[in-house]
């Protein structure tokens, strides 16, 4: 956990992670040269969990980061930010899915945003399956950085975060992508992430769209599409009911994947067809089987 002059937030960020289910963990707070004094109300946690060190200048959140990684001793890295909270199950959850699929390197989560003046937002479900995320990943992330949980390995085997000003997180997956580590997540929602008007993702919003741009024509043209098999595999693992919005999500990015390589290699648009089709949703299946006839003409 990165801290910047976090105020008052930082109490509550620190308190939602020792109030884990999941108990056996160490929380490797890093301070970056605060000045508010609010890293002085960790001395009121008496948790001999939480390990503190400090930066002797502001080095930056990723620079941080690194720092953390490279004192870490667990296995795995659950991603946390000064100012958000997390929800009490979420180590339990996300080390339930590792054991689930051991070959995973990396797990997302579900979020809620929530401001000072603002509601909690709907929950934000991110697709669960290497490949629905594979496809969503080389437009951008579905999930925020502070719901992931690595394999500390799969960080150090790619040098974790670069000493990118903005968007390190999503530089961060396209390198583990590109280096053949696999993705998954969970629909619990793990991260209530709290939503500054002023941040930096909003003040400095060309950079950042800059920065983003270049990460996500990388993975287009780096990233291979899955396999069809993979591709129907995740369409039928995608939730349905009241969580089935990473089950749409996913179709649309077939959808839009298809229509990207109709100039070009037509055998992959009619492959995110074809696992359109196995989605069991009638709108979206019609539509892609339509376009998909168009290509064979």
């Amino acid at each position: 956990m990165p801290v910047y002059n976090a105020g008052g937030a930082l109490r509550q960020a620190v308190a939602s992670v020792l109030a884990q289910t999941f108990e056996d963990f160490e929380l490797i707070v890093v301070d970056d040269g605060s000045t508010d004094g609010a890293i002085d109300d960790l001395r009121r946690f008496d948790d001999e969990r939480i390990r503190l060190v400090r930066n002797d200048a502001n080095i930056g959140a990723a620079a941080s980061r690194n720092r953390a990684l490279g004192l870490a001793g667990g296995q795995y890295i659950a991603i946390a930010d000064s100012d958000d909270l997390m929800q009490p199950r979420r180590l339990e959850v996300q080390l339930g899915r590792f054991d689930e699929e051991p070959d995973l390197d990396l797990v997302a989560g579900a979020s809620q945003v929530f401001g000072d003046a603002d509601p909690v937002s709907p929950v934000s479900v991110p697709a669960t399956t290497h490949a629905a995320l594979t496809l969503g990943l080389r437009y951008g992330p579905s999930f925020f950085h502070g719901s992931t949980m690595v394999r500390r390995r799969a960080m150090q085997s790619v040098e974790g975060y670069r000493d990118l000003p903005l968007t390190e997180d999503y530089d961060l997956y396209s390198r583990l992508l590109l280096s053949g580590h696999r993705f998954g997540a969970v629909t619990d929602v793990v991260l209530l992430y709290r939503n500054h008007p002023g941040g930096i993702s909003k003040t400095r919003a060309a950079e950042a769209r800059r920065v983003h741009s270049e990460t996500s024509e990388r993975l287009r043209a780096d990233v291979e599409i899955p396999a069809l098999e993979d591709l129907i595999a995740s369409a039928r693992r995608e939730p349905v009911g009241w969580r089935a919005e990473p089950r749409l999500r996913y179709l649309k990015l077939l959808g839009r994947t298809a229509r990207e390589h109709l100039g070009g290699p037509r055998r992959v648009a009619l492959r995110c067809g074809v696992a359109a089709a196995c989605c069991g949703l009638t709108t979206w299946g019609s539509l892609l089987m339509h376009l998909l006839r168009r290509v064979a003409r």
